[in-house]
């Protein structure tokens, strides 16, 4: 990350407010002392990040754990919520600027969603229309009207509320359906649909359990208790705070009371990020209609980064170009 990408993070986390929160918290100095020796050694700044973090989440997990605790006691011995109808077909997706304005990988992946999804009811969410589905606190409407809450983290109350309120399926804009072409990916598909809550988690090789979990990919059914306790959370976070102290605290979150419901958990089918991200990784590279096929045929759902496609695009055959031409053909 280079300097001015960091002072751009910076003011959009809150500035000077950020740091005064950190030294609240206690973990300034280490912070500091951390990126000292990052240009000592010529190190990436981003290596200082763990050395803030860490104090920081065992504070937001211990200021706002009662909120969970609290729900925990009022449901102890209540029925689960049925899945008898399994997730509602509704398509959630977000580009707060208006899809207009988006970028044309963003609508290619759009228009991806809805070719693999016909029978689909897509709802594309902006800052006009959001207001018109859900209604979030007016401290949290306020502190994003000010940028005081960046575009992401809105972003992340938004999902998990249009969730917990009508269920669904959230897609980022920048996710890639390539089909359900063959009969394991459609089993695949059919048992995220009969599922309570399914998150794309990241499994390593040869390893059962997950070492982290993504939220850019998220389908519910209506009333979710993970993602209703964790969206009080947020929104009591953000009455409290003008800034952002951890950029992943929905993940520390989910992380958190996805803990105390093992069995929606373990019920969860095993949609992977790892590969998920194959086609991103290999963006920019040589399109091979062979490697195409083969990685199609396993992964379904492929998460992007828009803000590759300008580099992966310098090149006249890359996977990016294929992408946004075959949209363009449609």
């Amino acid at each position: 990350m280079d300097l001015d990408k960091l002072r751009h993070r910076f003011l959009q986390f809150g500035g000077w407010s950020l740091l005064w929160q950190y030294a609240k918290m206690g973990v300034l100095w280490c912070g500091i002392k951390a990126l000292i020796r990052c240009v000592v050694s010529g190190a990436s700044v981003k290596t200082a990040y763990p050395s803030i973090i860490q104090g920081v989440e065992e504070i937001l997990v211990k200021r706002y754990r009662p909120i969970l605790d609290k729900r925990l006691h009022e449901q102890a011995g209540a029925e689960c919520g049925t899945i008898q109808n399994g997730v509602p077909r509704i398509v959630w997706c977000a580009w707060l600027q208006g899809i207009e304005q988006a970028p044309a990988l963003v609508k290619a992946c759009i228009a991806s969603q809805k070719r693999a999804l016909p029978d689909y009811e897509f709802r594309f969410i902006d800052r006009e229309n959001y207001r018109q589905w859900t209604s979030l606190p007016r401290h949290v409407v306020d502190k994003f009207c000010k940028g005081k809450i960046p575009s992401a983290l809105f972003s992340d109350l938004l999902r998990l509320s249009l969730l917990t309120k009508y269920g669904g399926i959230w897609m980022d804009a920048s996710v890639y359906c390539s089909g359900f072409g063959n009969p394991d990916l459609k089993n695949r598909w059919e048992r995220i649909l009969s599922s309570e809550l399914t998150l794309f988690r990241y499994f390593e090789p040869g390893r059962k359990a997950p070492v982290a979990l993504s939220n850019w990919f998220i389908a519910a059914v209506p009333g979710q208790r993970v993602l209703s306790i964790v969206l009080e959370m947020l929104l009591a976070y953000w009455q409290d705070f003008d800034c952002t102290v951890d950029y992943y605290i929905c993940h520390l979150y989910l992380v958190l009371v996805l803990r105390e419901f093992p069995s929606v958990f373990n019920n969860m089918p095993r949609a992977n990020s790892r590969t998920s991200l194959l086609l991103s990784k290999a963006f920019a590279r040589e399109y091979s209609e062979e490697d195409w096929q083969k990685l199609t045929a396993h992964v379904s759902i492929h998460k992007l980064n828009y803000r590759k496609e300008e580099e992966a695009l310098r090149h006249p055959n890359s996977y990016c170009r294929y992408l946004l031409n075959q949209e363009n053909d449609v």
